[in-house]
């Protein structure tokens, strides 16, 4: 009798791991659509990484259906149904490794296409300081010269 006490006892505590892993889950879920959510509002060129993570949230969410039905079912088949919540944790730790290194790569991704703007818009600046230079520096010369000064040419065109 003690060991049906106690055996009923360990599965409600497999039930309760199995329910808190299951929150946590879904609270995982619920910060990396957010995330994904700001990626989206940032660039436009990311949307390809953002379907790519969207596919991943459907995958978890499936994951966590089954961890509940799981748990469901440990109330008939108590040691099989263990042994496959052990396997469907497994396969949510790796569901959510994935997400964390989907979202570390739009980050990177992120740095990268601004860093890249922020290049092209230093690039427009010195071009138009150039040019800037380039003509004071003609109005400043001899007429003779003027014609044959780039910023003068510039100007012409």
């Amino acid at each position: 009798m003690h060991v049906l006490v106690a055996a009923e006892f360990a599965l409600v505590v497999v039930i309760v791991v199995v329910v808190v892993v299951v929150v946590v889950v879904v609270v995982v879920v619920v910060v990396v659509v957010v995330v994904v959510v700001v990626v989206v509002v940032v660039t436009v060129v990311l949307a390809v990484v953002v379907v790519v993570v969207v596919v991943v949230v459907v995958v978890v969410v499936v994951v966590v259906v089954a961890v509940v039905v799981a748990a469901a079912a440990a109330i008939v088949v108590a040691i099989v149904v263990v042994a496959a919540e052990i396997a469907v944790l497994v396969v949510v730790v790796v569901v959510v490794a994935a997400i964390v290194v989907v979202v570390v790569v739009v980050v990177v991704v992120v740095v990268v296409v601004v860093v890249l703007e922020v290049t092209a818009a230093a690039a427009v600046v010195v071009v138009i300081v150039v040019v800037v230079l380039e003509v004071t520096a003609a109005a400043a010369s001899p007429r003779s010269l003027r014609k044959e000064h780039i910023g003068f040419q510039l100007l012409r065109r």
